[in-house]
């Protein structure tokens, strides 16, 4: 028998145990905010262990860790496996205990199942298989299960300004199993128009800056249909979100201060600062004929998540795209992702070759009865299992 069928069936045997640990990784809840990976890092530091990895845990913030699992001794080539930890909340409306893991018509249902404990799970399974096998690694795998993703990405940036390397990388994030090789950027920002204070009853005295913010909403408006014919092959269109809007102090008082929250998922080619130049422009045309409107733009945090593209040509999509077709018998697709990863950081930091896999459709991230199948949890493990073992034993 040779290694890849050996590793094959290896992780058909451990299913049980698959399905145990990612009921087990739901039954902890991770949750951003207030960030409650720790619990979490802990089962992960115990199931690393056991498989045989070497586990380092790195503080992020306070019981925030990154956990990070090695197998393999030489550090050249270097295989990333990158999967976050944290969820969103689980909010309301759902129709099961949403930390519960429960089973159900081969699907296991919770927050974080899809986005993206399931890839977490079907990651270390891959590692757990090519330990059995004794498969013999020359280069290192690397696993990491970061903190942070749903907020502002400061596990996976922890790693990068410690000055990680990796010759490639996978980001488990929920692609339905196709090969993702593009996802949007994410471009944040804050409009703040500012007025002057006066009695409601003279409000001729004052500015209104809700008044003036308006205006600013309307170009928005236009802006976000013009935008729809900016096409990128795999990503389509850009996307421009008013997402919070807040303005004034008491109800008999001219507002001095409104501020705009925008989202903007943007393509390749597109940074924050090109953002940042045509909404100002937009703002400078409408003070031509308002010489009283007063506004600035500024990013919302202190990094950028840019857009990832990566050529179907490097070695990570060569490798998957060889381990799909012989897991799965079939052609993979190649797509883009309508969100934004960690993966942006891996590509446009560090500089690392990186793709997004994993079990899951994206639509079940953030959503209510979230769930992942297990069929696809287990085929991913088997794809993740014979790319490390493909791309390090050389």
């Amino acid at each position: 028998m040779d290694n890849e069928t050996e590793i094959i069936r290896t992780i058909d045997k451990n299913q049980d145990s698959i399905i145990d640990n990612l009921q087990r990784f739901i039954q902890a809840p991770s949750i951003v905010p207030p960030g409650e990976e720790g619990k979490l890092a802990s089962i992960i530091v115990e199931v690393m262990k056991d498989i045989g990895l070497r586990v380092d845990v790195e503080e992020v913030l306070p019981n925030r860790p990154n956990v990070i699992g090695v197998l393999g001794d030489s550090e050249k080539p270097t295989l990333l496996f990158n999967g976050h930890m944290d969820v969103v909340p689980a909010g309301n409306g759902w129709t099961i205990d949403p930390f519960s893991g429960e089973i159900h018509n081969g699907k296991i249902y919770g927050r974080g199942a899809a986005d993206m404990k399931g890839g977490l799970v079907s990651m270390i399974a891959a590692a757990e298989a090519l330990v059995e096998t004794n498969v013999s690694l020359n280069g290192r795998l690397v696993l990491a299960a970061v903190s942070d993703e749903e907020d502002i990405s400061r596990g996976t940036m922890k790693m990068i300004d410690q000055g990680f390397a990796a010759d490639m990388a996978v980001v488990g994030e929920p692609t339905n199993l196709g090969i993702c090789v593009a996802h949007k950027g994410c471009v944040m920002l804050d409009i703040v128009a500012k007025g002057k204070s006066a009695h409601a009853s003279t409000p001729q005295e004052g500015v209104n800056a809700i008044v003036k913010m308006s205006r600013i909403l309307r170009e928005l408006e236009k802006l976000s249909a013009r935008i729809s014919e900016r096409k990128h092959s795999l990503l389509g269109c850009p996307t421009l979100s008013v997402d919070l809007i807040r303005g004034g102090v008491k109800d008999n008082m001219v507002p001095d201060l409104c501020e705009l929250y925008v989202d903007i998922y943007s393509i390749p080619g597109e940074t924050d600062e090109s953002w940042i130049s045509e909404i100002e422009s937009l703002i400078e045309d409408l003070k031509k004929s308002d010489q009283q409107l007063e506004a600035t733009v500024r990013r919302r945090f202190g990094i950028s998540w840019l857009p990832l593209l990566t050529s179907p040509k490097e070695n990570v999509v060569q490798i998957l795209t060889y381990a799909f077709r012989k897991v799965l018998g079939k052609e993979p697709y190649i797509m883009g992702f309508s969100g934004c990863s960690d993966g942006s950081f891996l590509s446009n930091i560090a500089k690392i070759p990186t793709i997004l896999f994993g079990p899951g459709h994206i639509n079940q991230a953030h959503a209510v009865d979230e769930y992942v199948e297990v069929e696809q949890v287990v085929s991913a493990a088997k794809v993740y299992a014979l790319v490390a073992a493909k791309a390090l034993s050389l």
